[in-house]
């Protein structure tokens, strides 16, 4: 598989629509895995602006983080931030009820909430200066596991060290991904990506074989 690699969010906003079409065909609902960060508010606003939603069925999506930050402050979980800056201004000028979020709880140990998501149809994920994915982290015992679905980490080495996160098999299986890589501070982490020599254990975003990447890096 091809990957694009674009500096135009207009390309991730077609993108995401053109897959989102062809799955809504063959599936009676799509699930959107959706990651925490700011990296992708610029284009959330873009999308909230989309007149695509208009041919869209929004009752058959579902939405639900690809990691998550557990036992913290609700103020610090990305499932919080998705919902301020994204999900619910969506619902309010598009959908007509609240969309369907599926949600770890404040304690969820990775199980729990591989049963309630099931099959992730489309990804997006953000990459950190160190190459980390997800929650997964460069040298971490963690890209060891077997499991598919979501995993419990409780010694991430970043703030908060409690986190769940999709597997590394999970990664690697997933069919429509999108990876954006912002800010000079990923710069390094990005050609690590780019680079066929760096393994996953010094770049775990490599797991990733996403179809679009966005940057802003030159």
């Amino acid at each position: 598989m091809l990957m694009k690699i674009t500096h135009l969010t207009s390309d991730i906003t077609r993108w995401f629509f053109e897959t989102l079409d062809a799955l809504l065909k063959i599936k009676s609902t799509v699930t959107v895995g959706l990651a925490g960060g700011s990296s992708f508010d610029g284009w959330y606003t873009e999308l909230l602006q989309s007149s695509q939603w208009d041919t869209v069925d929004t009752s058959r999506i579902r939405w639900c983080v690809t990691d998550e930050r557990v036992n913290c402050e609700q103020s610090d979980r990305n499932d919080a931030h998705i919902w301020e800056v994204f999900l619910n201004p969506l619902s309010q000028q598009w959908f007509t009820e609240e969309p369907y979020f599926v949600r770890p709880t404040i304690d969820s140990v990775g199980g729990d909430y591989t049963e309630r998501v099931g099959v992730i149809d489309i990804a997006f994920f953000g990459m950190g200066p160190d190459g980390h994915t997800a929650s997964l982290f460069p040298g971490h015992e963690a890209l060891q596991s077997e499991a598919i679905g979501f995993i419990k980490i409780d010694n991430a080495p970043k703030f908060p060290p409690e986190r769940i996160s999709l597997s590394p098999k999970s990664l690697q299986h997933l069919t429509h991904a999108c990876l954006f890589a912002v800010w000079e501070t990923k710069k390094e982490a990005l050609a690590n990506f780019l680079d066929d020599t760096i393994d996953v254990h010094h770049c775990p975003t490599k797991l990733l074989t996403p179809e679009i990447v966005f940057t802003d890096i030159v």
